[in-house]
């Protein structure tokens, strides 16, 4: 796998293995740790979940997208500062 990494000019970067993988890796490309990219999907879905939650007209489940993210915040509290998206 490095060895097709390096010839097509990808990198591999090592990623904490804690579950939050995904998030680290967002976060790497913008320059945000893990907790940001979850801080800023919340504010970002806060305001367009309508939009594009399509399966969820009424926004029942923002409440635990919202929670899911959080775990120690809760997503209101991280809205303060300039959204990346």
């Amino acid at each position: 796998m490095q060895s097709w990494a390096c010839n097509n000019s990808f990198v591999i970067l090592k990623q904490p293995s804690d579950g939050n993988c995904l998030y680290h890796a967002l976060g790497t490309l913008v320059g945000l740790q893990q907790q940001e990219v979850r801080e800023q999907l919340v504010c970002y879905a806060q305001r367009t979940w309508k939009e594009w939650a399509i399966w969820d007209p009424e926004g029942l489940e923002l409440p635990a997208f919202v929670l899911e993210q959080a775990l120690m915040e809760v997503g209101e509290a991280w809205c303060k500062s300039k959204p990346l998206l």
